[in-house]
């Protein structure tokens, strides 16, 4: 269900941002640092919500385990790599056309259809 939730969220800000390219390049120019921190934590919160619903599949042991230690290294590299790759991130993303966002934002809306369609 929180999938499901999260593919319709990310489906209508990716079309949103489909239409509306220039509002992400300008708040990312205005706020840069931010933004990357809120994307890459919203990008790691759907990451370990999907290894948890495979962990709450899996069958085994191993597996299980497998996945606690992934989603341990996942926040853990979300928290050390945060301040140093955002501003790579931001750098390189100010020096981008508009058809950089419109791609961008097709890849999202795709993603969150994607979520929707395989959540059960």
């Amino acid at each position: 269900m929180i999938i499901r939730i999260i593919g319709w969220a990310w489906l209508l800000l990716g079309i949103a941002l489909f239409l509306f390219p220039q509002i992400l390049r300008w708040r990312i120019q205005k706020k840069s640092k931010r933004i990357i921190r809120n994307y890459l934590f919203a990008f790691t919160a759907v990451l370990i919500a999907v290894f948890i619903k495979i962990w709450l599949k899996a069958d085994g042991v191993w597996i299980k385990f497998i996945i606690i230690i992934c989603v341990l290294l996942i926040v853990k590299l979300a928290f050390f790599v945060k301040s140093k790759f955002s501003q790579k991130i931001s750098g390189f993303i100010r020096k981008q056309p508009v058809l950089f966002f419109r791609l961008m934002a097709l890849a999202q809306s795709a993603c969150g259809f994607f979520m929707i369609l395989y959540a059960s």
